[in-house]
């Protein structure tokens, strides 16, 4: 999920980013995908920081809907998202850095090529999130494409727009440049629009009938 990954070969490697398929750049997120990774995970040092200050009111923010108490809220949530962060901080650099292999490492057929593995960024990503982990579940997924340069957009489950309205505030707390994190109205038909105004990657918690419609 952190990044789109792209095998080539020296001599014919991309200059631009993943597109729709038509190798278009990716829309909308110049700015933060030119960002070094460093930088990007400055923003989500400081937003585990904010997670851990404000942890009461990130549990309240999605109890009520979860059907869960503030506490196990703070367990089942706010607790694992922040553990998510600090994984990024820990491992996003050597997930995301470009990954070489020559004739020893590459596939038998490649003979004597050498080639490199890049990730970078899809673009805007739409994440759909469930009812049941308002928080965690889309949260974890947000948290990745960002750090990864995507601009994201995230339409909650039911009941969850009030937790993603605080992640939201605190993404911007932490430095998260504006447009680059949007939450839509919890109603069905904000997925409709969003896909209609245009989206490279789509992320959905949930099951295959769900994902169809």
């Amino acid at each position: 999920m952190l990044g789109g990954e792209i095998n080539s070969t020296d001599d014919c490697m991309p200059s631009s980013g993943i597109g729709q398929g038509d190798g278009s750049c990716a829309i909308g997120t110049a700015g933060w995908a030119d960002q070094p990774v460093q930088r990007r995970l400055m923003v989500m040092r400081l937003l585990r920081e904010h997670i851990a200050s404000q942890s009461s009111q990130l549990a309240a923010a999605c109890s009520p809907h979860a059907g869960r108490t503030r506490r196990e809220s703070l367990v089942a949530e706010v607790l694992p998202l922040a553990d998510a962060c600090q994984f990024l901080q820990s491992h996003a650099r050597r997930i995301l850095r470009p990954q070489r292999f020559g004739r020893r490492s590459g596939p038998l057929w490649l003979g004597a090529l050498s080639g490199r593995i890049e990730r970078r960024p899809w673009g805007r990503v739409l994440v759909v999130g469930p009812s049941n982990y308002p928080l965690l579940l889309p949260g974890v997924q947000v948290v990745q494409a960002l750090v990864a340069g995507n601009e994201v957009i995230v339409k909650p489950g039911r009941g969850g727009g009030p937790a993603m309205i605080a992640l939201a505030s605190l993404l911007a707390k932490s430095g998260l440049p504006p447009d680059i994190f949007t939450v839509l109205p919890e109603a069905v038909s904000s997925v409709d629009d969003a896909l209609q105004a245009g989206v490279n990657k789509v992320v959905l918690t949930g099951s295959l009938a769900a994902g169809k419609a």
